[in-house]
């Protein structure tokens, strides 16, 4: 697979995470969390070495159909209005933060989701990601704590 090649979640992985329909555990299921298109194979490598998954698990995951390589886009898009970008920055780092927690804790971390979802800005999610790094930390550990972190401080970025 080449090194610079994306890959994005599809529906049955977009179902795994929000519903565990396929009941997909541990270390697989937060390296699942992570994939998005913006990301190349060597990136999504290097986050599963720190996790300890095997060299193959991006073809282990296409293989089971969690995953699909896409393609880079030929012509660029119009950049959408500022307050428009803004809204859907905020509302990405919301629905991975709820993502990343339901993943994880399951229903124990409602006052946390609940106190992400009030939150409309990005500085007010930043002031959230300390508790959510906690909370993560506690259930799968500071590696995963850590990876995850990262991601969202880049989203909320």
């Amino acid at each position: 697979m080449a090194a610079d090649r994306r890959y994005a979640k599809t529906q049955k992985g977009i179902d795994e995470i929000t519903q565990r329909l396929n009941n997909l555990r541990g270390k697989m299921r937060m390296m699942l969390i992570l994939i998005d298109a913006t990301k190349t194979t060597e990136q999504l490598r290097a986050h599963a070495a720190q996790l300890g998954l095997p060299e193959d698990f991006l073809e282990v995951m296409v293989r089971e159909g969690y995953i699909a390589p896409v393609e880079p886009r030929a012509t660029s898009v119009p950049a959408p209005k500022a307050a428009a970008h803004e809204e859907a920055r905020v509302a990405k780092a919301k629905v991975f933060m709820k993502e990343t927690l339901t993943a994880g804790l399951g229903q124990r971390a409602s006052d946390l989701r609940a106190r992400i979802e009030r939150a409309s800005t990005r500085a007010e999610l930043a002031q959230l990601v300390p508790a959510y790094e906690k909370a993560i930390a506690d259930v799968s550990g500071d590696v995963q704590a850590d990876l995850l972190a990262d991601r969202l401080r880049k989203l909320l970025s």
